[in-house]
């Protein structure tokens, strides 16, 4: 997957493979992952059903950064969640 801006292409080298998800409250979560050699950015992908497509939440473009937390969940409701590095 290529993303192009006006100032650069970026390209999405892996799908990071080993996620933790924690509860942080009743209706947020902490994400976190360890980081890709050479990832500039990280975007977090969400679903809430084994069929939904995943939709983009978030990026995260601190390098040294590998968390997120997702805030505003329903309770009982299940999420799924994947996370793609990218390089620029």
């Amino acid at each position: 997957m290529k993303i192009h801006s006006i100032y650069r292409t970026v390209t999405q080298i892996a799908d990071v493979s080993e996620i933790t998800v924690t509860a942080r409250t009743s209706s947020s979560i902490a994400i976190s992952w360890d980081r890709i050699k050479n990832a500039t950015a990280y975007t977090i992908y969400r679903k809430d059903s084994t069929d939904d497509n995943y939709t983009s939440i978030a990026t995260i473009t601190d390098w040294e950064n590998s968390a997120y937390t997702d805030t505003g969940l329903t309770v009982g409701k299940t999420y799924y969640y994947k996370v793609a590095a990218f390089v620029s």
